[in-house]
């Protein structure tokens, strides 16, 4: 088992198929909220269509090709946080996120992207991570804008959900970015590496 402790309340872990379970419950019992932003909800109507979903989770994890994690709130599955898919050519991937209700605005979202976007930067050694937003998804605009990310542009009609398009909102940052505004003190650091 892969996790990391971020505080005494937030763990991040790769899921493994005993959490199969506690995954399927927490998507259907969100599904509603879920459905407004996120493409796959509709594809996970028991618990055994969430198997191979997160064997597909593991084999990128392992392969380092990506990297989802579950979010434990006071040992409580709430949601995940991932890089989706890594371009080491470019040393870049896509930030995504998503939260139970009820665990919202508590810090959780921006304390777990903030972890794992140092990781990226600082040991996985990724110079630039993207996050795409729902232009209407206030809230996960939000937590792009605290964490320094920069709005780099706004996508028309980026994505087919549920029967309509929804815009994008885009947001860059770079290593560079985050160096100065997380380790403002180093006194030289190569950002080209």
């Amino acid at each position: 088992m892969v996790q990391f402790k971020i505080n005494e309340n937030i763990d991040l872990k790769v899921l493994e198929m005993k959490d199969a379970s506690t995954l399927f419950t927490v998507i259907d019992n969100e599904r509603h909220e879920l459905r407004e932003y996120v493409p796959w909800v509709d594809h996970f109507q028991s618990e055994s269509d969430v198997y191979p979903i997160i064997e597909i989770w593991n084999d990128q994890f392992k392969m380092n090709m990506g990297m989802q994690m579950g979010i434990f709130y006071k040992n409580k599955f709430v949601g995940m946080v991932e890089f989706q898919k890594y371009d080491w050519r470019n040393k870049s991937t896509s930030m995504g996120y998503w939260l139970v209700s009820s665990a919202r605005g508590k810090g959780i979202m921006t304390t777990c992207c903030h972890a794992l976007i140092d990781y990226g930067f600082n040991v996985l050694g990724l110079n630039r991570i993207e996050i795409r937003a729902a232009s209407q998804n206030d809230s996960s605009r939000a937590v792009a804008r605290r964490l320094g990310f920069i709005h780099e542009g706004h996508i028309r009609s980026a994505e087919w959900l549920h029967g309509h398009y929804i815009d994008h909102d885009l947001y860059g940052l770079l290593q560079s970015d985050w160096y100065k505004r997380e380790y403002p003190n180093l006194l030289s650091h190569d950002f080209n590496r």
